[in-house]
């Protein structure tokens, strides 16, 4: 939709390191393509960890605590401990009155105990009529900026394995696409930004990037450079029928 008349090709054969897929221009010309990713393994671990619905998802019955909680896990916190655990921690709490902590103040024997045990940076009284835990979810922190998803994007482009793969291609066009999930600082920074109007920083194997992610609302934000040609965006709205099957899609050209 963004380069109107190509065709895209998957190529199944790919036991020797081949590129993914053939774009096919229409004056008949072919450019490689490989698809990879950029995402935050330790933010995804633990999301996924957190929202597993096998094990009852952020929310864990409580069984001695009197009040419903919140409490606030550190990035490496392991998850099935807390679900196991904190309803006894936080029922000691509730039996010296404490209905709040945080874990940098310290002072309380209580309070140091749930800290270190399960690796908690706080937690609070929520509700003291339906005694429920809930685990919130990690906080991601760090500087965010329009040079945030692009920085994501070469990374991916400098990676050796990316790099071979398009340098085997032999084609003119060689284009790395670069699908950044969520959650992570480069998903928001491509969700709520523009890029830059610079040159990206590419390896002579590849001539073309895109770094595309998706927002809440099935929209694609697409971004887009070439060698000597900056950035630039567009977007695509994805379109799904009642039963969530995919279907057409309105493309919107790309903008400076």
């Amino acid at each position: 939709m963004v380069l109107p008349g190509t065709k895209l090709d998957y190529r199944p054969d790919q036991s020797h390191g081949e590129y993914d897929f053939d774009l096919r221009h229409p004056d008949g010309t072919i450019a490689a393509v490989e698809v990879t990713s950029s995402t935050d393994e330790k933010a995804k671990q633990a999301y996924s960890a957190i929202g597993d619905r096998k094990k009852g998802g952020p929310d864990i019955k409580a069984v001695k605590c009197a009040k419903s909680w919140i409490v606030f896990p550190t990035p490496n916190a392991r998850i099935n401990q807390i679900r196991q655990g904190v309803d006894s921690y936080l029922s000691r709490l509730e039996s010296s009155d404490i209905t709040s902590f945080r874990c940098i103040d310290g002072g309380r024997a209580e309070v140091e105990e749930i800290c270190r045990d399960l690796r908690l940076l706080g937690g609070s009284v929520i509700d003291k009529r339906l005694p429920r835990i809930r685990i919130a979810y990690p906080p991601g922190g760090g500087v965010v900026s329009r040079r945030t998803a692009i920085e994501a994007g070469a990374k991916e482009a400098w990676k050796e394995d990316n790099r071979r793969k398009l340098d085997l291609a032999g084609t003119n066009e060689r284009h790395l696409f670069v699908y950044i999930e969520g959650p992570s600082l480069a998903w928001v920074s491509i969700t709520q930004f523009e890029p830059p109007r610079v040159i990206p920083d590419l390896p002579r194997e590849i001539t073309n990037i895109w770094v595309v992610g998706e927002d809440s609302r099935n929209e694609f934000l697409i971004w887009s450079a070439e060698t000597n040609k900056p950035w630039s965006c567009g977007r695509l709205i994805a379109r799904v029928d009642a039963d969530g099957n995919p279907g057409a899609i309105m493309g919107m050209p790309p903008t400076a």
